[in-house]
């Protein structure tokens, strides 16, 4: 609800969360229209899965930041590889999203935003990405007392939850 009220007197908006979901993007979707610019970063699932499990697994914790460590150094095949999973996924995602008239507009939309350069997505493969911040620049006319933007920094992924 806090981003539905913020997103109107913003230009950009810049979000980082672990956990990301259409379903939360398509909630705040009617609110982006206007937006210059839209940047996400987002943790991807199967890699912070595999980082939880290594830290559930190891009883000490100098194992478990020994085995985290690795995977902060990936080929780029493997970049690659955790990058296609999170395609998949959201594939997944918008496939099992309403089929309605909403739904369909809400797919042309975010389409639209890409291909137009106003969203960006960058898919975080280091390590687990447990940021939940959301950052907006606000409109010049919306500027109050030199504040150029507004920020959210919380536990709150970018899901509909």
């Amino acid at each position: 609800d806090l981003l539905c009220q913020l997103l109107p007197d913003a230009c950009e908006a810049h979000f980082a969360s672990g956990y990301f979901f259409l379903s939360g993007f398509q909630a705040v979707a009617g609110h982006l229209g206007h937006l210059d610019k839209m940047r996400l970063l987002i943790g991807n699932t199967s890699n912070r899965q595999t980082v939880e499990q290594l830290a559930e697994g190891y009883a000490r914790l100098e194992a478990a930041q020994i085995q985290i460590k690795k995977s902060q150094f990936l080929t780029p095949a493997q970049k690659a590889e955790r990058s296609e999973e999170t395609r998949r996924q959201m594939a997944d995602e918008v496939a099992a999203l309403d089929q309605s008239d909403e739904g369909e507009q809400f797919v042309r939309d975010l389409a639209s935003m890409i291909a137009n350069g106003r969203l960006e997505v960058r898919v975080y493969t280091k390590s687990r990405l447990h940021a939940k911040a959301y950052i907006f620049d606000l409109q010049p006319t919306k500027k109050t007392y030199g504040n150029n933007g507004i920020s959210i920094v919380g536990s709150s992924n970018f899901t509909i939850s």
